[in-house]
């Protein structure tokens, strides 16, 4: 049988990195959701679904953000979404087919677009709505609040707990 002891600097400890785990989670959905979402809602406010209206970065007035250069060079879930003209079909014995990226790629010069069967998701998971720095304020003030709950009643609960198994 473990016997955990809990005295208040654990409790404070582990109450403390929920709150920071759950606040850093809130700030990098809430990067993710404004600054990589601002790539896919200009491609879809431009109608870039296909080669032939594929836009570069610079056409979007996005050349200067670094994160969005960055997010588009590596092979994360936005160039999951993000296809560049660049890239070449890889067609399977099954009919279908996926997009193989090259391994250079030059940010300035590329033109993306967001496939057809990729808009659904593209406009779901990258959506402006309810990602404003508002609702980031309001999480990490209700995570300070669950933290500080905790902080001051797993005390009680514990002891209450032990009064009740004898343990």
């Amino acid at each position: 049988m473990f016997n955990f002891i809990f005295d208040m600097s654990t409790i404070e400890l582990i109450s403390f990195s929920v709150f920071i785990g759950a606040s850093l989670a809130s700030i990098l959905l809430y990067i993710n959701k404004t600054v990589l979402g601002s790539v896919v809602r200009a491609l879809l406010r431009a109608n870039a679904n296909d080669i032939e209206s594929a836009k570069t970065v610079a056409e979007l007035g996005l050349s200067k953000n670094f994160l969005v250069c960055s997010a588009l060079k590596k092979d994360g879930a936005l160039r999951k979404l993000v296809s560049e003209v660049q890239d070449n079909v890889i067609s399977l014995p099954d009919g279908s087919s996926y997009y193989k990226r090259d391994s250079k790629v030059d940010i300035k010069s590329a033109r993306f677009f967001i496939r057809e069967d990729n808009r659904i998701r593209a406009e779901l998971r990258y959506s402006s709505k309810g990602s404003d720095i508002f609702m980031l304020i309001i999480s990490i003030l209700v995570f300070s609040v669950i933290s500080f709950a905790m902080t001051m009643f797993i005390p009680y609960i514990m002891e209450l707990f032990g009064d009740v198994t004898g343990v």
